[in-house]
């Protein structure tokens, strides 16, 4: 029977996630174009980097003998498909192909991309990455192509990251229960999980994929139209995204 080390508990919020995912698929995706060329090597190479950075990039779920969920360490390299770039919609076709494909919690890792790739010489190229949302939300992705584009020297030369640094895997981040509670000394101590062990036969079996019916759309805004929102954003103290996300919920109310 094979054991492996636990990393933390879940918290409150990203086992809501879990549960919600497991009656319908609420994992989601960014997609970043990139300007410049690369080759799938040197992507694969930044992904290992950012995959040795980064914990949560190297966990799936399991749960004790409480039937409690746990993050649980397990390596197995990111997946990466790569498709021909052949029109400027290609990549709305792939992001859609990977929302109607549900993730299987139990299995590491959580997490997958898509590489849109120009090869008739062409410099334009859109990297997809598809997340669960246990492990992630969109500013935590954005943050994640980041960290790929600067692991990758000839799409972003400007900005780029020796691979030494990415090798430097940062501390498993904490759950939000853990940011909120009171920390006073005697109680410090509660925060910490018991250490355990949690074994594969505690697995609960997965649900079958289904398939989802999903669509997806996209628009732009003129230089013109940004400009203006950025300004109007800045004067209201929020963020871009804050201010499409609530129009997008007015319109849809």
């Amino acid at each position: 029977m094979q054991s492996f080390e636990v990393y933390r508990p879940l918290g409150a919020g990203e086992q809501i996630f879990w549960l919600h995912d497991q009656a319908h698929s609420l994992h989601f995706a960014l997609t970043a174009q990139i300007k410049g060329k690369f080759t799938v090597t040197q992507l694969q190479q930044a992904l290992h980097f950012v995959q040795q950075r980064h914990p949560f990039l190297r966990v799936r779920i399991a749960l004790d003998e409480a039937k409690y969920p746990w993050f649980v360490e397990d390596h197995a390299d990111i997946p990466l498909r790569v498709v021909q770039r052949l029109s400027e919609q290609q990549w709305q076709r792939e992001v859609e192909q990977e929302i109607a494909t549900p993730f299987i919690w139990s299995q590491a890792p959580l997490v997958r991309v898509v590489l849109v790739h120009s090869s008739n010489g062409a410099e334009l190229s859109e990297l997809i990455v598809i997340c669960h949302h246990s492990i992630g939300d969109g500013i935590s992705v954005t943050y994640l192509i980041r960290d790929i584009l600067q692991a990758m020297p000839t799409a972003t030369p400007s900005v780029y990251t020796t691979p030494t640094i990415f090798g430097q895997s940062l501390s498993v981040p904490p759950s939000l229960e853990e940011l909120i509670v009171d920390r006073t000394p005697e109680k410090v101590s509660l925060l910490k999980p018991i250490p355990t062990f949690i074994s594969d036969s505690f697995l609960v079996g997965q649900r079958a994929k289904q398939p989802n019916c999903s669509f997806v759309s996209s628009g732009s805004l003129s230089p013109e139209t940004t400009r203006l929102l950025i300004a109007r954003c800045r004067q209201e103290q929020t963020s871009v995204h804050a201010a499409i996300c609530a129009a997008f919920l007015l319109a849809v109310r």
